[in-house]
């Protein structure tokens, strides 16, 4: 049995000049920014004169070409860095040196068919392409990729952008005596730069320490780990689909953290609770009690899951939801709730969705209404929830189970007179009173207080104002956005915001009020609550 890897400190240019390299497709996007770049360069500038610069480690596998598992960031900024050199090189009329630097890090000759080939490739062909001209041309002749939907994820722009940088930082650093310094830099690359290499005979035993390594390290995202991880399990003839299949579904998502969350409330769903810390180690069946998931089912839920998730984002956008479901989304987006998708896409599996997705929503507004929705045990028995409403395909049971979590009638009314509450639930509260069901349309309203702290209302305590300023007795609900600078008295309030309020019945209430006072605010609180809690509570309208 051969031992399962090697490992050796060589210099760069050796590492270089005796392999080619892919990049294979589980790997991270190149990434590197002005700010890694302009470091990487300086930390070099700084050292070009000494005899020893160590770049750190350097995972291998395979023959050839070699698969860089880990240490592709480092290699393209090289490579990067020495076509800047070639090009000056060849631009001073240092000829025999620029002919040293392209055989050694830039291009090899194919003994087969005599042909000249890049030593280093990208598994994405349109990436590849643009490494490839970036290695053929003067910065300068090189066009920035135009910007897309994912400009800022762009592999070709993030290697156009750092090659140009590279170029203009070599070129200030040459520009007092080029023909010198362009040998200094060569010899330098050549010769002075280390590194540790692990070469390992297969990428399973490559993968094992790439993700010992980097697991411990802040650039590493989840994400990028969940990448490696199902492509690196991927059949060998499916490893294509899936990357693009990957790829097309992780630009679905704006933010990557939103796109973690995705994938750990999809798992959630088919296996309970799992903390975002533990999600990898769940997948991978690393985590005790928790059922793996292999990289070919995982891309399977994602799939199916995909839409209705993206339509939970963002229910404006077409999707399967019918929309009495979307209009419950918006409800939960505008209360900033999503530890309940699990459930809302477990409830997708039902053969009563909607009347689920209404008693989650009941469940979610009482809860808030008379404090925080809860703790991570809460989020966990949602999760649970979730799983055994998926298994079972009905959500009734699974609900029950939760019932604790639902304040009293009482509770609730006790809880919304006197509460200080957010704009966001006072704001789905009276817009639920006014039309009478859980699901009001929200748009265009805008919670608005008739006392304000700070205004002039003939109050002579302060502490009843603060008491009662944010409670739902003193808001209205507005279709302004910004409450008007000259608003801050009774007289003002009645001109300014009087004719913007959405209730009808609001706008005669308050027209026959000569002033307003925390007595006229508490009757009106209990008059509203008990409004609020025979939507909540006592009535099934809008189901």
């Amino acid at each position: 049995m051969g031992k399962p890897l090697t490992a050796t400190s060589n210099t760069m240019s050796s590492l270089i000049s005796g392999n080619h390299f892919a990049i294979p497709i589980y790997q991270r996007n190149y990434s590197w920014g002005d700010d890694e770049v302009t470091d990487f360069f300086s930390d070099l500038s700084d050292s070009v004169d000494q005899d020893y610069y160590f770049l750190g480690l350097f995972i291998l596998t395979g023959d050839q070409p070699k698969e860089v598992v880990d240490g592709q960031q480092r290699l393209l900024t090289v490579t990067l860095l020495a076509a800047a050199l070639y090009h000056d090189a060849v631009k001073f009329g240092r000829d025999a040196l620029a002919e040293r630097i392209k055989s050694t890090f830039l291009t090899y000759i194919d003994y087969d068919t005599d042909e000249e080939r890049p030593r280093i490739s990208l598994s994405d062909s349109t990436d590849n392409r643009t490494l490839q001209e970036i290695l053929g041309k003067p910065a300068t002749d090189i066009t920035l990729p135009a910007k897309g939907r994912d400009a800022e994820d762009s592999i070709s722009r993030n290697l156009v952008k750092a090659y140009k940088k590279l170029s203009t930082l070599l070129d200030q650093n040459l520009k007092d005596d080029p023909f010198k310094k362009l040998g200094i830099w060569a010899n330098f690359l050549t010769d002075h730069l280390y590194i540790a290499q692990f070469t390992h005979p297969d990428s399973a035993s490559a993968f094992r320490v790439f993700e010992i390594v980097n697991n411990r390290g802040k650039d590493l995202t989840t994400a990028d780990l969940l990448k490696s991880y199902v492509l690196s399990d991927a059949e060998t003839s499916q490893m294509q689909e899936t990357y693009d299949q990957w790829q097309k579904i992780a630009k679905s998502f704006r933010d990557p953290s939103t796109f973690v969350q995705f994938i750990r409330h999809v798992v959630t769903v088919r296996r309970g609770y799992v903390l975002p810390r533990d999600l990898f180690d769940a997948l991978t069946g690393r985590l005790k009690k928790f059922k793996p998931i292999e990289s070919s089912e995982l891309m399977k839920i994602m799939s199916h899951d995909l839409r209705y998730y993206l339509q939970m984002e963002d229910p404006s956008t077409a999707g399967p939801a019918n929309d009495y479901q979307a209009s419950i989304y918006t409800i939960l987006n505008r209360l900033n709730v999503t530890s309940i998708r699990p459930i809302l896409l477990a409830l997708t599996n039902t053969k009563n969705p909607d009347a689920g997705a209404s008693s989650l929503l009941r469940l979610v507004v009482r809860r808030i209404s008379v404090g925080s929705l809860g703790t991570g045990n809460v989020e966990r028995r949602f999760s649970e929830a979730a799983k055994k409403i998926f298994l079972e395909h009905s959500w009734e049971a699974a609900f029950e189970d939760l019932s604790d979590l639902v304040p009293s009638r009482e509770q609730f009314c006790e809880q919304v007179l006197s509460r200080t509450l957010g704009k966001n639930i006072l704001q789905v509260l009276e817009a639920s009173a006014i039309q009478g069901k859980i699901n009001p349309d929200l748009t265009d309203s805008f919670i608005q207080y008739v006392i304000t702290k700070d205004g002039d209302w003939g109050i002579t305590n302060p502490s009843e104002v603060n008491y009662w300023s944010a409670t739902i007795g003193n808001a209205v609900l507005t279709n302004i956005l910004r409450r008007p600078s000259n608003s801050d008295n009774w007289d003002g309030f009645k001109q300014e915001i009087l004719g913007k309020m959405i209730s009808e019945h609001d706008r005669d209430y308050f027209a026959n009020l000569e002033n307003w006072s925390t007595k006229k605010l508490e009757q009106r609180g209990k008059t509203l609550t008990e409004t609020v809690a025979s939507i909540w509570y006592d009535k099934e309208i809008g189901e």
